[in-house]
This record gives structure tokens, C-alpha cells and sequence, in this order.
């Protein structure tokens, strides 16, 4: 088994997105004499030209301090063997060819495809549309789990490699001895610690989801109640989408948005209703495995944790506006 020359590159992790944010990494290989401006010329070419694409398989989702672009399929894992003296070969779907790559341990490690199109863009896309349907059957078939990157592409003609990664998450200084948690907000704790384990962003969506849905309909009604009910005067905040430097770049509009239209109006009616029904009123089918709506779902992904922290937030000191009162002594009656 031939082994593939490994890619690899150092970059500051001040220049990625937020942790647990996904994104694509861009390689220009500059020919001799090149400028500028060729380079922004080829990024832009629109003629047929061939690309490698390929994906690798994974066992788990297991998160790490580094960001992997994996250009060596020998190095996937996968429940999937293939018998010795049998060769996996090629096969074809969606109307392209695609190589059957195993590692030492002749599990299927990963596939590529070569393609002609006009963009790194149509040739991913070509390439998810062709290989999805049969890697979500092998997984039902084999009854088994399976982890697919997202596909790597190498432009050949313009010397370009592309690779999808999510941004690693750092380590930080926490006191166990000094947490606090309210426990009417366990579930809450719950529900974000299942989205932030998540590799998948239609559940991590929903696990926010859920967080915002159960606050706005459930919890903070039953607080204002509680309130009320022993006479104490919550103060109250309009909840707003914070300031954040990537929300800035890339949607400032929603900076300063109350929360909870965007919630009403944007993530229930356009994503929540998505990831919650089979079909949809309009007759849409919203599959994981269609690259788009994985692409919709992970850029909506950063605002709904901004708009859940929020929220949290904001109950958290509702509750402890709540907890004061209660611990004040009354002043007695006059007589």
C-alpha cells in the first residue's frame, strides 16, 4: 500500500473562527513569477478543469486541541473491513467513480473521486452528492456507525488544496469548589454540554434549541409566577444578540436583535421546523447528509449559541434577583 505525502501547516489559532465553528481552510501553491493577482485570478477561474476529491472515515468524533485537515486516507478507521485477497476497487455513483481506500488494517479508510468541474465549490458538491447515498446505506447495511469528513479538494491545474476543519476549543482555568448551579437549571447545563459534544450541527441546533424553547416557554414563565406569588419585583431585561466579533464580520445586522424575534421568527420557522419534521410544508426533505443544509445549519450554528448564552445568562440572574428577595427579612406589619 502506496503512502501519501502528508500536508501539513502551522497557522495562529487567533485567526480561526470561534471554537466548535467549522470552516474551510485554503492552500495556494504559487508558481514561480506568479503575482497577486494570477493567484485571485485562478481563485476565481470558472473553465472545466479536473479536481481531486476525497474524504476520510473516522470511528468517533473525538474532540481535540488541534485542527486536522487529513490528506492521507491510510489513516482513516471505520467498522468496515474488506477480506483479504479481495480488492475494493472502484465503484460508481451519482454518475462519478469513486477509489475504495484502505488502511494497515484493511479497513476502509476513506474515498476519493476525480472530477471535472468549474470550481473547488461544484466539485465538493459533486462529489457529496454522488458518494452519501452509498455511504448511508453501507451504515444501515453494517448496522454501524460512520464518521465522514467533510471532502477535501485539490484543484489541480491552479495548485489549490482545500480542507474543511473546526476550530479547536482551548483549554480554560475552572474552580469545581466555586460553581454554583441552580438545579431548576440542570437540564438546561444538560442540553449544553450534549450540544457542545456534538460533531453533528442539525443536533447541536436542536440541543440550543431546545435550551431557548424550554427558557422562553417553560422556565422563565414559571419564575415570574414564583415571583409573584411571594411578592417580589423581578427587574426585567430585553435580551439582545451580544456584540461578537465574528457575528460582526459576517452578519453585523443581527448584532443588538432581540433575542427572542430571532428566535420566533428566524430559527423556529427556518431551522428548528427543518430538523423537527420529515417533510416540510413547501415538500422539502432535509437530509444530514445533503452538504448544503449541513452548510445551513452550521452557519446558524454560532448566533443560536450566542442567543442561548444569553438567555442563560440573563435567567441565571433572575433566579438570583429571585433567591435575594426571598433571603431578605420582611419588615413586620404596622400595626
Amino acid at each position: 500500500m502506496a503512502t501519501e505525502p502528508i500536508f501539513s501547516l502551522q497557522i495562529n489559532a487567533d485567526e480561526f473562527a470561534p471554537p466548535g465553528i467549522s470552516g474551510d481552510l485554503w492552500a495556494v501553491q504559487q508558481k514561480p513569477g506568479a503575482t497577486e493577482e494570477d493567484t485571485r485570478l485562478s481563485l476565481t477561474d470558472t473553465a472545466e478543469r479536473d479536481f481531486e476529491v476525497k474524504c476520510s472515515f473516522s470511528r468517533d468524533t473525538g474532540l481535540s486541541h488541534d485542527i486536522t485537515a487529513q490528506t492521507a486516507l491510510e489513516f482513516g478507521t471505520s467498522f468496515f473491513e474488506v477480506p483479504e485477497g479481495t480488492n475494493p476497487g472502484w465503484f460508481e455513483s451519482g454518475g462519478l467513480r469513486y477509489e475504495v481506500v484502505l488502511n494497515a488494517q484493511r479497513e476502509i479508510g476513506g474515498m476519493r473521486s476525480y472530477i471535472r468541474a468549474r470550481s473547488i465549490a461544484e466539485a465538493r458538491r459533486m462529489f457529496s452528492n454522488g458518494i452519501t447515498p452509498v455511504l448511508d446505506l453501507l451504515a444501515y447495511v453494517a448496522n454501524a456507525p460512520l464518521t465522514v469528513s467533510s471532502p477535501s479538494c485539490h484543484d489541480q491545474n491552479h495548485l489549490t488544496w482545500v480542507f474543511a476543519y473546526t476550530s479547536p476549543y482551548r483549554t480554560k482555568i475552572v474552580n469545581p469548589g466555586q460553581a454554583v448551579a441552580f438545579s431548576e437549571l440542570a437540564p438546561v447545563y444538560a442540553l449544553y454540554r450534549e450540544g457542545k459534544n456534538a460533531s453533528s450541527p442539525f443536533y447541536r441546533f436542536l440541543c440550543y434549541y431546545k435550551i431557548l424553547e424550554g427558557i422562553f416557554h417553560e422556565l422563565r414563565p414559571r419564575l415570574f409566577g414564583r415571583a409573584k406569588d411571594v411578592g417580589v419585583q423581578i427587574t426585567r431585561v430585553k435580551e439582545l444578540i451580544p456584540e461578537d466579533s465574528e457575528l460582526r464580520l459576517l452578519s453585523p445586522e443581527l448584532v443588538g436583535r432581540s433575542v427572542k424575534d430571532y428566535v420566533d421568527n428566524v430559527l423556529q420557522k427556518r431551522f428548528r421546523d427543518a430538523v423537527a419534521h420529515f417533510v416540510l410544508n413547501t415538500g422539502r426533505i432535509v437530509s444530514p447528509s445533503d452538504h448544503e443544509a449541513v452548510a445551513e445549519f452550521s452557519n446558524v450554528i454560532h448566533v443560536t449559541e450566542l442567543c442561548c448564552r444569553t438567555v442563560v445568562d440573563q435567567h441565571e440572574r433572575y433566579l438570583s434577583q429571585l433567591g435575594a428577595a426571598a433571603d431578605t427579612p420582611r419588615a413586620p406589619d404596622k400595626p
